[in-house]
């Protein structure tokens, strides 16, 4: 059982994409749409500020969400 158990967290490491700002929330790193709403309530805590379902539904890569969170902050300053 314990061998099971390393050689599953090994592959579980191995099987981790590489986060790039081209990397595709859901193809690349398999992001559902529950997770999707998740971390855009997490950017609207941190920001305390207010992302529409639009807003994120545009959010095709990591790069879009950098730009979408940079907007966000440009726009309350």
């Amino acid at each position: 059982m314990e061998n099971f158990l390393q050689v599953s967290r090994e592959k579980d490491l191995r099987q981790k994409p590489e986060i790039t700002l081209n990397a595709s929330i859901i193809d690349d790193l398999g992001i559902d749409s529950l997770e999707l709403m998740e971390l855009a309530g997490a950017i609207e805590k941190e920001l305390e500020t207010t992302l529409t379902l639009e807003e994120m539904a545009t959010a095709k890569t990591i790069g879009d969400v950098v730009d979408l969170i940079y907007n966000l902050t440009v726009s309350k300053s």
